[in-house]
């Protein structure tokens, strides 16, 4: 019997040290896994956490800094319409002191007249060469940008009430009539197409549009040749 409990204790004893170090060594291995998993956790949350803030942080920083340049701006507009009225108000008061010629060359000046085709004005002596069958005959009208007399003394320096009949088209052919008249500034425009070579086109301009010109003559000619 003492022989057979011998040869069972020393069966168990091991069974339960290796037991005792299996737990021990599973909870060694678990417990540094928990760890890590937790600080890898809060590694990996933190910087999301302070990049979303930060993020908030920043936007609302340029947001802030837009309405303070906006602020600035609308401060500085403010100033300069005060200025530009003040200015206004001297040269009135300036200009009510002039004579009537020096008050007629100001008239004279507040209205610009171009007489043009792809861009090239009308020369002097009235006869304008095309090389190409459709082009465009524009009349513009345009008020100076920064006017120093009243609207009503500025109207006696245009060529008439508006440009439409300043110029007559004297030809067979079919065109185009596109008139654009505003206050300030008026545009006539007179489109060709396909134009045979050899045409002319004869044109007439009233005599207060020859003048804004500076055209020797109010009998104008296109020649076509191409």
């Amino acid at each position: 019997m003492k022989k057979q409990a011998i040869i069972a204790l020393s069966l168990v004893a091991p069974i339960a040290l290796l037991t005792g170090c299996g737990q021990s060594d599973v909870e060694k291995q678990i417990q540094p896994q928990g760890d890590t998993g937790e600080q890898q956790t809060t590694e990996q949350t933190a910087p999301t956490k302070t990049d979303k803030g930060s993020g908030e942080k920043t936007e609302k920083t340029q947001e802030e800094l837009i309405m303070e340049k906006m602020d600035i701006q609308d401060e500085t507009i403010k100033e300069l319409k005060d200025e530009v009225e003040y200015y206004r108000t001297f040269v009135k008061n300036f200009t009510s002191t002039f004579s009537t010629e020096q008050m007629n060359e100001f008239i004279e000046k507040e209205w610009n007249y171009k007489l043009m085709i792809s861009g090239i004005n009308f020369p002097k002596g009235g006869i304008l060469e095309m090389s190409t069958d459709s082009f465009d005959l524009v009349l513009t009208e345009d008020r100076v940008p920064y006017s120093v007399i009243p609207d009503e003394m500025s109207l006696q320096g245009k060529v008439d009430e508006d440009i439409t009949g300043e110029i007559s088209i004297d030809t067979e052919l079919k065109y185009n009539e596109k008139e654009d008249i505003a206050e300030k500034n008026s545009t006539m425009t007179y489109s060709f197409k396909e134009v045979p070579a050899g045409t002319v086109i004869k044109l007439e301009v009233s005599e207060a549009l020859q003048k804004e010109l500076k055209l020797d003559t109010p009998d104008l000619e296109i020649h076509v040749q191409y």
